[in-house]
């Protein structure tokens, strides 16, 4: 059995997926399965796959399109390795990414997935945006995720084992957000942690543009950040609950509070705060972190600063 299964679901990827797979299959750590779940697109993308002449590649056929959350789970269901590396049709791997992490999990059996960096590329695989986050402290990471989804998605690897015994997969009808959602729940009885280099070069084009309404997208982030208070152990009341999140949009940039509103937010944070050390939750310090973290950021977006 492969050390690692990469999973990869295809969908109408054309102009990518031969690159995609190439970053995989040229990789400096080699024992490994690419399961390739071909979820029925209608474009060339599965007659470039089967070009491919690799014993490493396995491809698994859905019988129609059910999209990402389902052929993801199809991958870690049939997957053989010991650890699960996720890549995406579109995006380009550092061609130390699996070794990195493979060392990474087998040195440190108390973390149950790493990621990493990715930068940002264009249709051309031109670099556009350098990011640079990368939070280690598992604690943290589970704090973090009240507000936000700070992992990279196309850059991790987690162990098989834990998501078979834990039971934990992709839901459906996330409107795109199915990522923040796994990971939310992941980090209920999981560690996660980072390694602090750049792993993935994640493509941005028109075809990965949400589509769904913003009113309809609000909703489902909304509940999915519901999901995070109820992982973490703490509460606040609905009130406040929505005032946090109408603040914390998406897009942390697409509110600019006024000053009555910061206040607000400040208080509802120590609310927060406090109910995490009321409950003696596990992470109440990283939530204590979090919580300043996200208002110092809405700080500097405030409508004050507006010009």
């Amino acid at each position: 059995m492969p050390k690692v299964s990469v999973i990869m679901p295809v969908y109408n990827a054309e102009k990518y997926v031969l690159k995609a797979i190439n970053s995989i299959l040229n990789q400096t750590f080699q024992d490994f399965e690419l399961i390739i779940i071909d979820d029925c697109g209608t474009d060339n993308s599965m007659n470039i796959v089967k070009d491919i002449d690799d014993s490493r590649i396995r491809v698994l056929s859905n019988d129609k399109n059910y999209g990402i959350s389902y052929s993801r789970n199809k991958g870690i269901r049939n997957a053989t390795g010991e650890y699960i590396a996720l890549m995406d049709d579109d995006d380009i791997a550092v061609v130390t990414r699996l070794q990195q992490e493979v060392d990474f999990l087998d040195a440190n059996r108390d973390i149950d997935a790493v990621g990493g960096i990715h930068d940002v590329i264009d249709e051309n695989d031109e670099i556009i945006e350098k990011r640079t986050l990368c939070l280690n402290n598992p604690l943290y990471i589970k704090a973090r995720l009240l507000f936000y989804d700070v992992l990279g998605n196309g850059t991790m690897m987690f162990r098989k084992s834990f998501v078979d015994n834990n039971g934990i997969y992709y839901k459906e009808n996330c409107m795109g957000m199915e990522d923040y959602l796994f990971w939310i729940e992941f980090s209920e009885k999981g560690r996660i942690s980072n390694i602090k280099d750049v792993l993935l070069q994640w493509r941005l084009h028109s075809e990965n543009c949400t589509t769904q309404s913003i009113s309809s997208r609000s909703e489902k982030y909304d509940e999915i950040r519901r999901r995070a208070f109820e992982v973490n152990g703490v509460t606040l009341k609905d009130e406040s609950l929505a005032f946090l999140f109408r603040m914390l949009p998406e897009k942390i940039d697409e509110y600019r509070p006024n000053e009555a509103e910061l206040h607000k937010l400040y208080l509802i944070f120590n609310e927060l705060i406090n109910n995490a050390f009321e409950a003696d939750v596990k992470n109440k310090i990283e939530i204590a972190q979090a919580c300043r973290r996200m208002y110092h950021l809405k700080y500097l977006y405030a409508d004050m600063w507006k010009y």
